[in-house]
């Protein structure tokens, strides 16, 4: 008998894991980075994925999805959540977590090395999911299910991913190779039509257009008073056509009204 061979989907997941316990524990040798390039490009990406959870997870329970190093998990601790539970494949970023959490005494937070595909927790668990650049590493499809089976009913999600319809980011992914894994896909909006398989309301919210134009400008004097600039026109512009919005660098992605699973499909 020839030695079976190992699924498709375990490689997958093998690479990820690999590559972020690689990644956390600071390995040299990727070479230019795309964070490097949009470096400050995603303070307002970020602030407006936070606000959505500030003053909801108050007294809640929230699931830190692909919690890397657990600095998300601990801001959300100090906006008063009940409980965060903070999940990630890598080994390496889990057990840097749970130290940055013992070493600010934070009691509230607790991390675990998991599939985010295949959640080991109960349907509705928590009140909020949480993630910051997960889901365009995941089967969308199974990921979206997961998180819809875990949230309660009254429950939300938010994650805020990168997009890939933009030829000029694009460019740039191709160029900084090292900066992502084999197996990640920068998001395009027929991608997000599995979250509406698995939720009664998917709301988008596009960041970073114009302000890519201050992307290459590094070390350049007044690049972040530049950025501001645009900042406000991605708002002025985005709002007054939409359509363009598939062209931004990130997308936060809001999920409410979970639906139960179709019979036979758990």
């Amino acid at each position: 008998m020839g030695t079976a061979r190992r699924p498709a989907e375990a490689d997958r997941l093998e690479r990820e894991r690999v590559w972020h316990d690689e990644r956390f524990a600071h390995a040299p040798g990727r070479g230019p980075t795309l964070s490097s390039f949009t470096a400050g490009l995603t303070m307002e990406a970020l602030r407006r994925v936070y606000a959505h959870v500030k003053t909801a997870s108050a007294g809640k329970s929230v699931l830190d999805y692909g919690c890397s190093m657990g600095e998300a998990s601990l801001l959300l601790s100090s906006y008063g959540a009940a409980s965060v539970e903070g999940i990630d494949l890598s080994p390496v970023a889990v057990s840097q977590a749970e130290a940055a959490a013992r070493a600010k005494s934070v009691n509230n937070v607790s991390f675990q090395v998991m599939n985010a595909e295949s959640l080991e927790f109960a349907d509705d668990a928590f009140d909020i999911v949480f993630g910051i650049g997960i889901i365009h590493h995941l089967n969308v499809d199974k990921a979206c299910g997961e998180i819809a089976r875990v949230l309660k009913p009254g429950g939300f999600a938010v994650f805020l991913e990168p997009l890939g319809h933009n030829p000029f980011i694009n460019a740039v992914r191709r160029a900084t190779p090292g900066s992502r894994t084999e197996d990640e896909h920068p998001l395009r909006l027929e991608d997000l039509d599995a979250c509406s398989r698995h939720f009664g309301r998917v709301e988008l919210e596009f960041v970073n257009f114009l302000t890519l134009l201050a992307a290459p400008l590094i070390g350049v004097p007044g690049r972040e008073r530049l950025r501001a600039l645009l900042n406000g026109a991605d708002k002025r512009v985005l709002r007054l056509m939409p359509f363009l919005g598939r062209y931004a660098w990130n997308v936060v992605v809001r999920l409410e009204s979970p639906r139960s699973p179709a019979p036979g499909t758990t």
